[in-house]
């Protein structure tokens, strides 16, 4: 009985100085560009949140139209989505300079123009966002397009990486 509980402590900190020697290697190195696309999606998505939950706050356009003040709601409405996609487009701007960073040394040219095509296509991908909303008559749900759009984004980046 004695010797069964030593062998699995006795498994324990072998299998800790193996974790903590790989991390103290990693410490040395530059995070890998797996790790930079995570945190830049989970960047972008904190956004998207954010600017949902600030979105909620504005006055919806049913009060505008009671109070007839519709004019004054619509214009702060465009403000607040120009505002966000100013945001929007310096963070993925900061995110295309991370990842060029990260490109091979033969191929700098290629890397420049994937990152374009990540704003293309989120600019796209809110354009037409709104466009399907209009064209499917709301049949899709808000989560549902969300989870479209962070698919199309996370492909983009997949496909600037290779």
């Amino acid at each position: 009985q004695g010797s069964s509980p030593a062998k699995p402590s006795g498994n324990r900190p072998q299998a800790r100085a193996m974790s903590d020697a790989s991390g103290s290697d990693a410490d040395d190195a530059r995070p890998g560009r797996g790790k930079i696309v995570q945190r830049q999606k989970r960047e972008l998505k904190e956004l998207h949140q954010r600017q949902e939950k600030e979105g909620n706050k504005l006055t919806s356009f049913a009060k505008a139209k009671r109070e007839n003040n519709k004019i004054a709601v619509r214009a702060e409405k465009r403000d607040f989505e120009e505002k966000f996609r100013l945001l929007e487009e310096e963070l993925l701007k900061k995110h295309a300079e991370e990842l060029a960073s990260y490109a091979p040394e033969d191929a700098p040219v290629e890397t420049p123009s994937a990152q374009e095509l990540l704003v293309q296509l989120q600019q796209a991908a809110v354009l037409g966002g709104a466009e399907a909303d209009e064209a499917d008559g709301n049949q899709k749900s808000r989560a549902q397009m969300k989870k479209e759009r962070n698919a199309e984004i996370g492909k983009a980046l997949r496909d600037g990486a290779n």
